[in-house]
């Protein structure tokens, strides 16, 4: 996936929301489909940013119109392109994206997708602090009624997290 994502120029987060996307396509038979989708939001302005704890995290929705005539390579740039300019509401609430899209309080969408791709892990056990973590576990909870957890490392990790009651 990597080597493909980088032969079309694109990040394998676009890969996955592309075949997310497709997905959601085939089963809800929409030709529009909306989903969240989680980004870092840490502000490269923010001076030290890099030392603060705390969670920085938003989540935008991520509208895909895939078109039966176009190339994979073209709609992959597409979304890469759409990705790349959502970076400026990055910062923006989802309250206040609803209210844009005409349905404030409501969701925008049915489903998130979730891709880490900072090995967690992997910088716990290379920082230099005498803090020693050795079993490191992550349980998450979704508002959601579908949450897909993407995780990437050697390998693409993916988990489902679904609310057991009906909405």
């Amino acid at each position: 996936m990597q080597r493909f994502a980088q032969a079309q120029r694109v990040t394998v987060n676009t890969l996955v929301q592309c075949a997310w996307g497709l997905l959601l396509k085939a089963y809800t038979g929409q030709s529009t489909i909306v989903f969240g989708s989680t980004v870092a939001g840490r502000p490269t302005g923010l001076v030290e940013v890099e030392t603060m704890l705390g969670l920085f995290i938003n989540t935008l929705p991520i509208v895909l119109s895939p078109m039966p005539g176009q190339t994979v390579s073209s709609w992959l740039t597409a979304v890469q392109t759409q990705n790349l300019q959502l970076r400026e509401f990055e910062h923006t609430p989802l309250y206040a994206i609803q209210q844009w899209a005409g349905c404030a309080g409501a969701n925008l969408f049915d489903t998130l997708l979730v891709f880490e791709n900072y090995p967690v892990s992997t910088a716990l056990q290379q920082a230099q602090a005498q803090l020693s973590i050795n079993s490191l576990q992550q349980r998450d909870a979704t508002n959601y009624p579908l949450t897909l957890d993407i995780t990437l490392s050697s390998s693409l990790d993916i988990g489902f997290d679904y609310q057991k009651r009906p909405i």
